[in-house]
């Protein structure tokens, strides 16, 4: 393999990218003189110190580049260890030995050599255990431990390592205390005249640990045998604006110019090459020097292979360096590797939406194409980093900005991925229509020489018309595969496009998979129920009118515009013949809306769409406007730094609060508490005013921020009070002490925040292109609980409707988007169970649904009308599996206390019991297809098969159990004849004859105990589900293995195939949902709705639906109709695809039509 080797650093490579910094490199080492400084001072003042920073920030040339030099030149020796845990490898003491007296020969350093196995205690404390140099001279040994970490990773991946890292604990202790170990105080025992060796008061030794901060919990966790790690400690923090700005221009010299090195700082703090950061701001920079090297490098290396090559960096070269450069750096990261390492990198390292993930080493290496090699050499080139914790090492980027670039080398692969899919399938499609013509043409032709053949060449045209429809359906399912994957790329970015483009490709041929992605698109969105698009400009503001019916949004374009909130319609549009309009709001009784624009505020009369007043009185544009609760009074915000009250009624200027009046000063928002006495207001000068309405006066100034306060908020009780930064802060505020009380992050900006009605919940709204609901419940900490995504650009606006189920958040995308908090789309929670659902099961007419709790309860839910459920109560611990007789008449349960429980399902009353049944706990039970058996698998390591007698319960008819591969069986599942039986065990997959109740195969194959069976329909087929990940198909006549299912991360629980046998379902421990395409053995959709692990899961016998029962105590029912969700679709986008989308996803050559026939539109693309 080709590896990529870094150029020593000269005046023409003074930077090392993302390679850290070595001792030779000290002339090229700048930034950092004043830690490396304090490092210096704390190894002369203890024996001990512990240095700690998070990853990336150069500890290791901090020491090699800064502190090393400087020891030397203090008549010091740095020894720098990094322990080697591997297997084999020598002791860890030895190795530390090892690399001292190999810097010491380095160094022309005269040394003592130590005795056997002798510990560090007794070696450096012995007397004889000098170092001298060369100039005769002593020297202090330093002894640094670099990546000191790995001694709870490594250090503990097998248990002769554990044992090993302990007791090198145990040893490195005693030496940083000085104790003596227990062989030096039994020699001391028993020769007290060996005290003559040892220098009890001092060593002439110095150590340095340093490890990534993460790992300070684990290092703490020693202090009991080594107190001194509490001390002497140092914290590498990232560099400021003014360290970085040494790093370029000292390093790089005549290469950097002033302008030059503050757009590179720009370009390292804001990933963006322009404006140059201004010096006042430096101190204000946090830059991570790794990835500030790594910008330096880039474009050093492209000042380098200009034509001809430049003297130094120039802006042209800063052009478009937000991409390119990090974009080479990638490049040349996987030069030489195997493809498949690419695609690992972009898709398990970074998630859907583009954010850093992690993968577990481990299991990288399984994959096709990926080798530890290949790895290595990613770690190596500063791509990857191992992060190294509770023995499991997992990968990922070495910083978030290389996200960016990832993420759009995946959107470029993919999309060549799916047109190559797309033209190879095209191409075989079209192969096979010309063997068709050929053969029918053969046929015409012979048929001309024989007229006996007439008969048989009218079969043969017959057959090539349908396989030419075969073709042609080839064709269109290509086509519609190739959309389903465009909308799969949009999804993140353009949800609603997203949802378009997948409706053309149902349209185009109706696939599982185009079914199965608008389904997944819906959960990825659970909460948006609408896009409002018909502002041509930005969206600055929304507000509900009182009854929710209505929604004001204002724009940029100077419009307001009314909507139906049920309907998602445009109701009108208010001309107010302004530039912007920055805000509107409802008055109480829902007749009035204000609008603020330029310097004006205007009243209009909601029903009849028309100017009810306008109010006068500012100098600069309104920013902000608000009613008082019983909207008698308006308070508006301005640019000109003033707060006006008005008299609504009489359309008259109350009074004017001044205080925020500077000449640079700007009023952002204003917001009246629910019981009119108070008004808050917000300002660019990072003050919040509280002032007392009835007599107008200041009643307290609260400083949020040095930062614009950009939104303010009451708290419908009036106790507490939200206001919104610039900084991505949000701080609330207790009222009665002007104390704040909380501190919540929402970076980089947040530009609104908005109470519920019940004063719960609170929303924010940011530059991060999201709303994120927080859990603001007085009675503890605020949490973050949602973040809700769809806008592609800065949110400026959100607000609550008045009942708290919806949401409006407004954006620079121009759109609104509507939020329903109370429901989720194509999905519906059942609520009722107070512990853990283990099983769903549906009858078979689908009206109803049965779910088994650990609440010691089996609930009936009507499917279709959502009413109350039946509760069945008989057992008497958990209830751990359910199924329903196939004439729907019955009902199975098995439970922990040992029960099977049959129960009718008319009278929800149970039916005799079962005797001489369990002796443990009974995990499953189910029912033959014609209803004569039920069997039950329990802990006890049996399956009981008992006879049905209608109304009389049942009778126990015989007992798997001699079984060598049994032990306690976890589920059990009859196949559809009824002639074999499945059972899971914690080892195997064991088929049964039913008639002899004797074992007919064993199929091995899963690593890890099975948890679920079950039979296609057709009887052919077998899936069974594992602790080990994995799902696998089975041949039930040959017993053979088809196909392993590998896409979850966590044990698998549960498994069911679709009535049509076409789809299987799986659900993980981990709350996720896989629904697969059987033939093609390929995941259709994964499905994230759960809050715990997925115990059951089951398909509606008509496939319209998917039910599924989890730890988080819900059965959740999944839509899998195909008209409802297309229809969902439609009203979720609210719009049509654009011309130039059309072109775009759909395709040029394609005639346009509207994708949802009764919304806006374009009527035709030329």
């Amino acid at each position: 393999m080709a590896e990529l080797h870094r150029q020593s650093l000269s005046p023409e490579n003074p930077w090392p990218g993302l390679d850290p910094f070595d001792e030779a490199d000290r002339a090229y080492f700048h930034g950092r003189a004043a830690e490396s400084g304090e490092l210096l001072r704390l190894v002369r003042r203890e024996l001990l110190t512990v240095l700690f920073g998070r990853s990336g920030l150069g500890k290791t040339s901090l020491l090699k580049a800064g502190l090393f030099p400087e020891l030397r030149d203090d008549d010091a020796l740095p020894v720098y260890v990094r322990l080697d845990h591997a297997e084999g490898a020598p002791a860890l003491r030895e190795q530390i030995f090892r690399e001292l007296h190999a810097e010491c020969a380095a160094a022309r350093v005269q040394a003592a050599r130590p005795a056997g196995d002798e510990s560090l205690w007794s070696f450096f404390h012995r007397r004889d255990a000098e170092f001298w140099s060369d100039r005769n001279r002593p020297v202090t040994p330093v002894l640094v431990l670099d990546q000191f970490e790995e001694i709870f990773t490594l250090g503990e991946e097998s248990e002769e390592a554990r044992v090993r890292s302990a007791a090198f604990l145990a040893e490195l202790g005693d030496l940083v205390e000085n104790r003596p170990p227990a062989a030096v105080q039994q020699e001391l025992e028993a020769d007290p005249t060996a005290a003559r060796r040892f220098d009890f008061k001092r060593a002439p030794v110095k150590l340095v640990l340093s490890f990534r901060e993460d790992f300070l919990a684990e290092m703490e966790g020693l202090k009991e045998q080594m107190p001194s790690l509490m001390y002497n400690r140092f914290r590498l923090l990232a560099m400021s604006g003014t360290q970085a700005y040494e790093v370029i221009t000292r390093a790089g010299g005549p290469l950097v110019g002033d302008d030059i090195a503050r757009r590179i700082l720009r370009l390292a703090w804001k990933n963006e090459p322009s404006p140059p950061v201004e010096p006042a701001d430096f101190p204000k920079l946090e830059i991570d020097p790794a990835l500030l090297s790594v910008v330096c490098s880039e474009l050093n290396h492209k000042r380098q292979k200009a034509d001809p090559p430049l003297d130094r960096i120039t802006p042209t070269l800063l052009e478009g360096a937000d991409r390119e450069i990090l974009s080479g750096f990638y490049e040349r990261a996987l030069a030489g590797l195997d493809p498949r390492v690419r695609a690992f990198v972009e898709d398990e390292l970074i998630t859907g939406r583009g954010y850093r993930d992690s993968h577990a080493r481990e299991d990288a290496l399984a994959l096709p194409g990926v080798t530890a090699d290949a790895l290595d050499a990613l770690v190596r080139r500063r791509l990857l980093r191992v992060d190294e914790r509770q023995t499991v090492r997992r990968l990922e980027l070495t910083h978030d900005v290389l996200t960016r670039v990832v993420l759009d080398s995946r959107d470029s692969r993919r999309a060549r991925e799916a047109e190559e899919a797309a033209k190879a399938r095209e191409r075989a499609a079209r192969e096979q229509q010309r063997r068709n013509r050929r053969n029918s043409a053969l046929v015409g032709a012979g048929a001309l020489v024989v007229i006996v053949l007439l008969v048989f060449a009218y079969w043969s045209a017959w057959e090539a018309s349908e396989a030419e429809k075969k073709v042609q359906d080839q064709q269109h399912e290509a086509e519609s595969m190739r959309l389903k994957e465009t909308a799969d790329w949009l999804q993140d970015d353009s949800y609603d496009v997203s949802l378009l483009v997948n409706l053309e490709a149902a349209r185009t041929f109706q696939t599982r998979d185009a079914s199965a992605g608008l389904l997944q698109r819906f959960v990825s969105h659970p909460h948006l129920s609408a896009f409002l698009a018909e502002h041509q400009s930005r969206v600055l503001s929304v507000a509900f009118s009182p009854d929710g019916k209505l929604l004001a949004s204002s724009s940029g374009d100077g419009t307001v515009i009314l909507w139906d909130v049920d309907s998602h319609k445009l109701l009108g549009r208010l001309p107010t013949q302004r530039k912007a309009v920055n805000a509107v709001a409802f008055s109480r009784n829902g007749k009035l809306l204000a609008s603020a624009s330029d310097a004006m505020v205007t009243l209009w009369d909601v029903a009849n769409l028309q100017v009810f007043a306008t109010l006068p009185g500012h100098e600069k544009e309104v920013t902000a406007v608000a009613f008082s609760e019983d909207g008698k009074l308006l308070a508006s915000a301005s640019r000109d730094g003033l707060v006006i009250l008005w008299d609504v009624g009489r359309h008259q200027w109350l009074a004017a609060f001044p205080r925020h009046k500077t000449d640079k000063t700007e009023v952002t928002d204003v917001a009246f508490s629910q019981d009119g006495k108070l008004l808050a207001s917000a300002s660019t000068d990072g003050l919040v005013i509280l002032w007392e309405i009835d007599n107008h006066k200041l009643l307290a100034t609260l400083p949020v921020n040095k930062k614009k306060v950009k939104a303010v908020a009451f708290s419908p009780d009036g106790n507490r009070l939200a206001a919104a930064s610039q900084d991505g802060t949000v701080t609330l505020w207790n009222v009665a002490n002007r104390q704040p009380v909380a501190n919540l992050l929402h970076r980089p900006v947040v530009n609104d925040v908005s109470f519920s009605p019940d004063g719960k919940l609170l929303a924010t709204a940011s530059d991060d292109y999201t709303v994120v609901l927080w859990d603001v419940d007085g009675n503890r900490e605020p949490q973050r609980l949602k973040t809700l995504v769809g806008h592609k650009k800065w949110v400026k606006s959100v607000t609550f409707s008045e009942d708290g189920n919806r949401l409006a958040s407004a954006s620079w995308d121009n759109t609104v988007i509507l939020w329903d908090l109370s429901r989720r789309k194509a999905l519906a929670p059942l609520k009722g169970h107070t512990a853990e659902v283990k099983d769903v099961a549906f009858s078979q007419d689908g009206e109803w649904l049965a779910s088994a709790s650990w609440d010691k309860k089996v609930l009936l839910w009507d499917v279709n009308h959502r009413k109350e459920p039946a509760k069945l109560t008989r057992h008497e611990d958990w209830v751990e599996g359910v199924a329903f007789r196939e004439d729907g008449k019955q009902l199975a349960s098995a439970g922990k206390d040992k029960r099977v429980v049959l129960w009718d399902v008319v009278s929800h009353s149970p039916l005799p019991e079962l005797k001489e049944g369990h002796k443990d706990r009974v995990y499953s039970v189910a029912f033959s297809r014609d209803g004569r058996w039920l069997a039950s698998a329990s802990e006890d390591d049996t399956v009981i098969l008992w006879r049905i007698a209608g109304g009389a319960g049942g009778v126990k008819m015989g007992m798997l159990s001699e079984h060598k591969d049994a032990g306690a069986f976890l589920d059990v599942a009859f196949s559809p004849d009824g002639e074999r039986l499945a059972t899971a065990t914690k080892r195997t997959v064991v088929l049964w004859d039913v008639a002899s109740r004797q074992p007919l195969a064993t199929l091995p194959g899963h690593e890890g105990a099975v948890s679920s069976v079950t039979f296609s329909l057709d009887g052919k087929s077998l899936a069974s589900a594992s602790y080990d990940q994995t799902v696998i198909l089975w041949d039930v006549a040959s017993g053979k293995k088809l196909a392993t299912l590998l896409k979850h991360k966590s044990a698998v629980l549960a498994v069911a195939f679709s009535q049509d046998d076409k789809q299987l379902v799986s659900a993980g421990q981990d709350g996720t949902i896989i629904l697969w395409d059987i033939e093609r053995r390929k995941p259709l959709a994964t499905l994230k709705g759960h809050e715990g692990a997925v115990w059951g899961v089951a398909f509606s016998p008509d496939g319209r639906r998917l039910a599924s029962a989890s730890a988080d105590r819900t059965v959740i029912l999944w839509d899998l109709d195909l008209d409802h969700l297309k229809a969902e679709a439609c009203r979720t986008a609210n719009r049509n695809l654009t011309c130039d989308e059309w072109r775009s996803y759909i395709g040029a050559g394609k005639l346009y039509h509207k994708t949802c026939e009764e919304l806006p539109g374009p009527e035709k693309c030329e």
